[in-house]
């Protein structure tokens, strides 16, 4: 990318636990993001056990959930808190350099009708809904057009979603389907969804690795992944099933 330096940003970390799946957590995000300019708002949906992060000095905002709220519905309170125009959603189990966030940030402003840019995304077979091209790490050399965007580190243009009445939808809540069903929003409203080339950051998969029995508890009740994944695809059909 090229051009003048990165716009300023918001950086959104929804906070359910200190990522035991990984060995890096929200204590060493924040370590990271020490390094990297943007106000940082935190998601907490675990706060008993979350007090120390609600006065951590790299924190400009906080908000705590007396339950866990799901992906969707954190993602669109962090946004809510947000005041810069564009926004990068993270992990908390991310370990992150500045340069991955300035990329991404530049991409949102400089390729065309962008809404949303990521390291990582997909080609999706909407009528089997499955990855036709999966887009990992390392594999775009390019700026590339996707279907969806993965959700564990990626860029908004509020103001452009905002323009077209692009949002999350809760229903998915608590995951799932949630990064394809933005993708197709974006579609609609002629803007794109970009994987671009980035380096700075690790990773390592979470509940999308999981056994699909492994039961997650949210808005006061618990539902395995395979329940929750039915579900969601389910909704997802329902919803877009004149478009796929």
């Amino acid at each position: 990318m090229t051009g003048s330096g990165p716009p300023p940003v918001s950086l959104i970390v929804p906070v359910l636990d200190d990522s035991p799946h990984s060995p890096w957590s929200i204590h060493t995000l924040l370590e990271d993001l020490v390094d990297i300019p943007g106000e940082v708002i935190l998601v907490l949906n675990d706060p008993p056990n979350q007090g120390d992060l609600m006065t951590h000095p790299r924190v400009d905002h906080w908000c705590a959930n007396s339950r866990n709220p799901g992906v969707a519905r954190s993602w669109s309170i962090g946004m809510a808190l947000a005041t810069q125009e564009t926004a990068v959603i993270l992990n908390a189990d991310l370990r992150l350099e500045r340069s991955a966030v300035e990329t991404i940030a530049r991409a949102l402003h400089e390729l065309p009708e962008a809404a949303v840019v990521g390291p990582e995304g997909a080609l999706i077979d909407f009528t089997t809904l499955q990855s036709v091209r999966h887009l990992a790490r390392g594999v775009a050399t390019e700026p590339t057009p996707v279907n969806a965007v993965s959700g564990f580190l990626f860029g908004l243009r509020l103001d452009r979603l905002r323009d077209k009445g692009i949002a999350f939808d809760t229903r998915y809540t608590p995951c799932f389907f949630e990064e394809i069903d933005l993708g197709l929003q974006v579609l609609r409203a002629n803007l794109r969804s970009w994987v671009v080339p980035c380096e700075g950051y690790q990773h390592d998969w979470g509940v999308s690795g999981k056994d699909p029995d492994t039961e997650i508890a949210f808005l006061g009740r618990r539902e395995s992944l395979r329940g929750i994944r039915n579900r969601a695809e389910a909704l997802f059909r329902e919803k877009w099933a004149e478009v796929i």
